[in-house]
């Protein structure tokens, strides 16, 4: 539900409490206009409110507090996201430290379950399952800018069921799902 324009007005009264808020009702106004702008619900002024009094704690500005808003939501008018210059654990390298942590988390999990149901599989897909593994890691690390692991010997197992075709349509079929889920989640 969009927040009334008396809860933006709390809210802006809360965001008072911060070291160099403005006092003058003009700015103030204009504060609101600007939060009404990006706020979508609720939810949202309640996050963006408690997220600068407990985490920021000063005021650098409207430009700022969109930032702040942008480093989670969207804005409702469409804008374009802002990144913030000053405030701390908000600024473009922290957000895309985050991202790159969650990635690294995300691309451990995937491979450990693709390394849970490889033990599944039969003695000849198992083999041919963990090379294939062993490409997506090495190709995400490539893409990620890390060096690459120290190189394996290749281990001499039985004859893997799919063909060469077969095996690389499906590594682009994978690099292609990777590739769509990076480009579709915000920076």
């Amino acid at each position: 539900m969009k927040p009334t324009q008396k809860q933006i007005f709390a809210a802006v009264g809360r965001l008072g409490a911060l070291a160099m808020f403005p006092s003058d009702q003009a700015a103030r106004e204009g504060i609101m206009r600007a939060i009404e702008r990006c706020v979508n619900t609720v939810d949202e002024l309640k996050w963006l409110v408690e997220t600068m009094m407990d985490k920021v704690g000063v005021w650098h500005g409207p430009t700022e507090l969109r930032g702040v808003f942008c480093s989670r939501f969207t804005p409702v008018d469409g804008g374009e996201d802002t990144n913030c210059i000053t405030t701390p654990g908000f600024t473009a390298a922290d957000q895309e430290s985050r991202y790159f942590e969650r990635e690294a988390d995300e691309t451990a999990k995937r491979i450990a379950e693709w390394k849970k149901q490889a033990k599944a599989l039969p003695a000849s897909e198992e083999w041919e399952n963990k090379q294939l593994t062993e490409q997506i890691a090495e190709r995400l690390a490539i893409k990620a800018g890390e060096p690459l692991p120290k190189a394996k010997p290749i281990a001499i197992g039985p004859t893997p069921i799919r063909t060469e075709e077969q095996r690389a349509a499906e590594l682009r079929k994978l690099e292609e799902q990777l590739s769509a889920r990076q480009t579709s989640r915000p920076n």
